[in-house]
């Protein structure tokens, strides 16, 4: 029986024996790699392996592919029979605690190859020392490569939104699909512009990865000042090469204290109207 923890995070992922409390695991750095690579030729990189348990490890380092589940972007890996990426030296060594090793790989690129991105996860695997179960720890550095040449297409748009056309409260949290329609990834930052009456804001906020032929469910909020009114909320992302992608809506803002105003309003209205009937009809 085995049981493969898979993470990317900066610092490796830690798997922890509940016998002893100690952590047990295995880094590797960077996070993630982006190459731009022209048909025909090669490129070079590396990433660095690190033992953070109190055992000698025994490290086994591969290649496969890697996308992403549209929405929530999850990670999912497979086998991959592209040959263009070689590890420099043996793909199994061992490390001693606190031992760090760099690994050099190369991308060569076919003549022929298509334009566009491809992805990869390089991997290194350790098996969990003290478990009571064959297991073994996995952990990932993402490698996105692309293909240069006049077929890269750079496509996006924003489709799904979750946006209510009335709001009452100053803060306003809400979701849309960012569709990268291209073939190759790129960077968003999360755009959004709010305009009414005697007001204009902009925000710039968080970053993200579009995947080609993908869509990412983001996260966004903006702030309505005091006064009432019909807003124009443009929301969306701009890429690395600084082009906007938006679309708009008109939302309602209909703050509390306003609707307790103008039922303030109502009332007092109806009472003086109530009390000119009432005078008016003791005249006659």
């Amino acid at each position: 029986m085995g049981m493969i923890l898979l993470a990317a995070f900066p610092t490796g992922a830690m798997a922890q024996n509940e016998d002893d409390g100690r952590g047990r695991g295995l880094t590797i750095a960077p996070l993630r790699s982006q190459l731009g690579v022209d048909a025909g030729k090669t490129a070079t990189g590396s990433i660095l392996v690190t033992n953070f348990t109190s055992e000698t490890a025994s490290v086994t380092i591969a290649i496969e592919k890697f996308s992403v589940k549209d929405g929530t972007y999850e990670y999912l890996f497979g086998a991959t029979d592209s040959g263009w990426i070689r590890f420099a030296g043996d793909k199994k060594f061992e490390l001693k605690p606190n031992e760090e090793r760099k690994v050099d790989y190369s991308v060569a690129v076919p003549d022929h190859a298509p334009s566009g991105g491809y992805y990869y996860a390089l991997l290194a695997g350790m098996d969990v020392p003290g478990s009571s179960i064959t297991s073994e720890l996995r952990v990932a550095s993402l490698l996105y490569v692309t293909v240069d040449g006049d077929d890269v297409s750079r496509r996006a748009s924003v489709t799904t939104a979750s946006l209510p056309p009335v709001t009452m409260g100053p803060h306003l949290a809400y979701r849309y699909d960012a569709k990268n329609d291209g073939n190759v990834h790129f960077n968003a930052v999360t755009y959004s512009r709010l305009k009414g009456p005697f007001f204009e804001s902009q925000s710039e906020s968080g970053t993200s990865i579009l995947m080609p032929n993908t869509f990412k469910t983001l996260s966004s909020s903006v702030s309505f000042p005091v006064l009432p009114g019909i807003y124009e909320l443009e929301y969306g992302f701009k890429d690395d090469q600084d082009r906007l992608v938006t679309k708009t809506a008109s939302i309602v803002f209909v703050p509390f204290w306003s609707v307790v105003v103008a039922m303030l309003v109502t009332v007092g209205a109806g009472a003086l109207v109530r009390r000119a009937y009432r005078a008016r009809a003791a005249r006659t």
